[in-house]
């Protein structure tokens, strides 16, 4: 997780409340370093928006197009999360759609998302568990 959090920090982000890879903290990222690359172009600053480029492709690659797409389908598979799905899976869409046009494959290798992932009916909880690969030991505790 120091991975993600050191991504959030170089873009000026905080995460209050939730775990840094929780699935809202990693969409809100996203877009963070979205809208600071349209910012960037808008302003002419090819450098800047290139720095933004090159961590959204990254944090694409190595972090949220790892299991999002995995987590709408989870999703959508719990009963008492069922009303969340479309949210869910418009969020994999977007990112999977952003990963195409950046040329971005996500590190799916890496990607674990076990039966017992933690997708509970608290949507408080709903959290992305890759393994020790993706986050280091302790991810999920």
């Amino acid at each position: 997780m120091a991975d993600i959090a050191g991504f959030y920090r170089a873009f000026g982000m905080e995460v209050s409340g939730d775990r840094p890879d929780h699935v809202v903290a990693e969409l809100e990222f996203a877009s963070t370093v979205t809208l600071a690359e349209a910012e960037a172009r808008a302003n002419g600053s090819a450098d800047d928006a290139a720095v933004c480029a090159t961590a959204a492709r990254a944090f694409i690659r190595d972090h949220l197009g790892l299991w999002l797409d995995v987590f709408a389908d989870r999703v959508d598979a719990i009963d008492a999360l069922r009303p969340w799905t479309p949210f869910a899976a418009a969020a994999a869409e977007l990112v999977a759609a952003d990963a195409a046009d950046r040329n971005v494959v996500p590190a799916r290798s890496l990607a674990v998302l076990p039966d017992d992932a933690g997708l509970l009916a608290d949507d408080d909880d709903l959290l992305p568990h890759c393994g020790e690969d993706c986050a280091g030991p302790g991810f999920g505790d």
